[in-house]
């Protein structure tokens, strides 16, 4: 549901991977992210049901199940 809700925004929005998260972390006072854990596109190598998160209120990351919900923040490329 993720990836269909950032494409159905329109052309060129995507769901980001770990490192332009990481990236939005850093600027997200300016950007009013809220703080909680954002799912990225980076799967778990490890695990296929997994992918990696983020906590924007520490910047922490994190590997979790797909099966959980969390936010997703959707980013166009300009």
């Amino acid at each position: 549901p993720a990836f269909a809700w950032c494409t159905d925004l329109g052309e060129g929005w995507y769901l980001p991977a770990i490192d332009e998260l990481i990236a939005i972390y850093d600027i997200c006072k300016i950007l009013n992210v809220k703080p909680y854990l954002y799912w990225s596109s980076t799967e778990c190598k490890e695990d296929k049901l997994g992918a990696w998160r983020i906590r924007m209120y520490d910047g922490d990351t994190y590997r979790g199940s797909k099966r959980n919900d969390h936010y997703v923040r959707a980013v166009s490329a300009f």
